[in-house]
């Protein structure tokens, strides 16, 4: 994804509201909804799937009131 990894603002930013699977600071896969990212997840080779991070990115033009 144009080289940007993990800790890169601009992907953050870019990726806010999904659900990103990271391996090595680079995205592997993302989608929409937590299920989307499992099901896609669940296609790779084990090993793949063992060494990935799996994280939500928040928005940050989201106010969360508790």
């Amino acid at each position: 994804m144009d080289g940007l990894g993990f800790g890169d603002d601009a992907l953050r930013e870019e990726l806010a509201g999904k659900y990103v699977a990271w391996r090595d600071g680079h995205v592997v896969i993302k989608a929409e909804t937590s299920n989307e990212l499992y099901d896609r997840l669940a296609t790779l080779p084990l090993e793949d799937q063992a060494r990935v991070v799996v994280e939500h990115i928040p928005r940050i033009d989201v106010v969360h009131v508790y």
